[in-house]
């Protein structure tokens, strides 16, 4: 899931950083892939973790998903300071994650 939203500058995160710098992005683009962020989001907190404690693991990974829903909701109300916030979060979400839960 992460892989597939988070690696590198083409990836959905990556576009949606360069997306929601101008005044004017765009809309249709971003909504599209704020739906594969709460379907991927779902998805992530049905994933066992690699390591750490489960009730971490489900905090965490409802957490990122609250974080896509409300990247998706900014992203059909085209509200860019909501969806930049979203983005944030999303984006910050790595490391206090992958610290407890990825595995080598």
């Amino acid at each position: 899931v992460m892989v597939k939203l988070h690696k590198g500058a083409s990836s959905p995160l990556g576009k949606l950083k360069g997306e929601l710098k101008g005044q004017n992005p765009d809309w249709d683009t971003i909504q599209k892939q704020a739906k594969d962020f709460v379907i991927l989001g779902a998805a992530l907190a049905k994933n066992e973790p690699a390591k750490g404690d489960p009730a971490s693991w489900k905090k965490l990974s409802d957490g990122y998903f609250q974080d896509a829903k409300a990247l998706d909701d900014a992203a059909q109300a085209k509200d860019l300071a909501a969806a930049q916030a979203a983005h944030g979060r999303l984006s910050a979400s790595c490391k206090g994650c992958h610290s407890v839960h990825k595995g080598k």
